[in-house]
Formats: C-alpha cells, structure tokens, sequence
C-alpha cells in the first residue's frame, strides 16, 4: 500500500491542484499583480482584478499535475484569501473612516465617540439640552439628534 504525503501549499483534486494565496487589501480592491508558487517551484504572475472578494477562485491554466497515459497537464486554482490588517498607522485609520463615511457605514470608532457623548452627559445634565437645541436647529443634524436621543433615553450601557 502506498501512502501519499499531504503538500503543505496544494492540495490535489484529480489532476487540479488547490493554492490559497494572501492578497492584501488594497490589491484586492484596486487590482494588481501578484506572484502564485506553483508546484514546479517556479512562481507564475497573476493578475488580480480590482473588486477582487475573498474566496474568489482562479485558474492557471497548466499548472497542475500531468494527465497519466496522456498528453497535457490539470490546471492550478488559485483561491484568494484577503488580508485585513491587524494593526494600522493613524493615516490608514483616517483614510479608512473617510472610506467608510463616503460608504455611509458607522464604524466602531464612531460608536466609541456616541459612549464619550452619553458620559459627559451623565456627568453633565446639560449637556444633553445643549445638543438637543444646537443639533435640532440644524435639518442635516437629524440623524445625529436621533442616535443623541437614542442615546440618552435607552436602558442599555
């Protein structure tokens, strides 16, 4: 009996071989280029497409392992996994949140400064009327004065 050791970069479907690759990001998003090891121990280059989603699979045609009593080789796929950064420089943040603004997502960051406001309220009774006759003189303030009444008059932390 013989017994085939496991690759640790591929894994074999028939005559196809599986690579998850990491792509970061902005490549992801923006599109770009990257180098894929292959089984021959060269790297093939591969482009990325922008708006690229993590999971998304591609294929390198020829780059897997050979047909037996034929001629011609599998096919190499490529499945993208797309790093998110652990850490980010105060610009990266920045550039992120604005991101995020333009998209019209509330990020945590955004949360933190809503727990910061209903604490100086607490603090300070008010507070809470000051925001209430500032804010609500202003129409594109509404949504801000809604999570400020949320706020204030919700049971939870």
């Amino acid at each position: 009996m013989v017994h085939i050791q496991k690759h640790p970069m591929f894994e074999r479907h028939g005559n196809d071989l599986i690579s998850i690759v990491d792509v970061s990001f902005a490549v992801a998003c923006l599109g770009g280029e990257i180098e894929v090891p292959t089984i021959y121990g060269k790297k093939a280059k591969m482009k990325i497409p922008a708006g690229t989603e993590n999971g998304q699979i591609f294929r390198l045609k020829g780059n897997g392992m050979p047909y037996l009593g034929s001629y011609g080789k599998g096919d190499q796929l490529v499945k993208i996994n797309i790093k998110v950064p652990k850490k980010l420089s105060p610009r990266q943040k920045e550039l992120l949140k604005e991101f995020a603004r333009i998209e019209g997502e509330t990020v945590d960051s955004d949360r933190e400064f809503y727990y910061l406001i209903k604490r100086a309220a607490f603090s300070q009774p008010l507070f809470y009327i000051f925001c209430n006759n500032i804010l609500g003189c202003f129409r594109h303030f509404n949504k801000f004065k809604c999570i400020i009444d949320d706020l204030f008059f919700c049971n939870s932390p």
